[in-house]
């Protein structure tokens, strides 16, 4: 069993590591926003403080920025039901290949990012609106890099080698918890020698080149559909012709 996984691993086609790799940087920048997100709103841009005495102005100013943090977070959701929707009826309705559709989707995620980490400053409606926009690569790395696997197996069963879809997946789901990793391992560092809230505005930035690296990486994927193999071309040959 342990030898049958190891040949699938070295099997699989090179399109499956770079999905991969472009699945690590796009999860480096959502767990920005997912983990550290209400901190960011709170100390960030509300200059609040979860330790000053009760009634004080960082204390409330604090309290005022898990407001907007959850607030974001319902416009988020949002966003995320309209575009997962919609990322369905692209990819199902319209012969847009899914990279011309996923690279997009991150890009505007890395903009989210730059935008709160140098321009939001302390306007609770525009962190709010940033937010609201981070959830694009979050959608499109759960709508179209799976999808993908059909086509990867597609590939390899072409090539005659041994297809592992469980394996496949299993491997995209690894990338996500290894990006979150990156994005906590350097929080974490950041924190060591930088206050709180300068180490959050650093995440940012970080969020942001990991998704224009990711939009990059995403962008030169080889998503081309497989070509016709010989049994595919012969079987359209024996079809009857409806020609009178």
């Amino acid at each position: 069993a342990i030898m049958s996984i190891v040949r699938s691993v070295k099997d699989m086609p090179f399109l499956l590591y770079h999905l991969a790799l472009v699945q690590v940087l796009v999860w480096v920048g959502n767990t920005a926003w997912n983990n550290y997100g209400a901190q960011w709103f709170a100390n960030v841009v509300f200059e609040g403080d979860q330790h000053a005495p009760e009634g004080s102005p960082q204390r409330i100013a604090y309290g005022h920025g898990v407001a907007a943090f959850s607030t974001g977070g319902q416009f988020k959701s949002g966003l995320q039901l309209i575009s997962s929707l919609t990322l369905m009826a692209i990819l199902l309705k319209t012969t847009i290949r899914p990279r011309l559709v996923y690279a997009p989707c991150i890009f505007l995620g890395g903009a989210a990012d730059f935008l709160a980490a140098f321009a939001v400053g302390t306007s609770g409606v525009f962190a709010i609106v940033c937010m609201a926009v981070s959830t694009m690569p979050e959608t499109g790395s759960f709508a179209i890099p799976f999808g993908l696997v059909a086509i990867l197996n597609k590939h390899a069963e072409e090539e005659g080698k041994q297809v592992s879809t469980a394996l496949q997946m299993a491997l995209l789901n690894c990338c996500i918890t290894v990006g979150q990793q990156i994005c906590t391992v350097s929080l974490a560092a950041l924190e060591a020698s930088l206050p709180l809230e300068t180490a959050l505005m650093w995440v940012m930035i970080l969020a942001g080149i990991a998704h224009t690296l990711a939009g990059f990486g995403a962008l030169s994927l080889n998503d081309k559909p497989p070509a016709p193999t010989i049994e595919d071309e012969r079987a359209f040959e024996q079809q009857p012709s409806t020609e009178c």
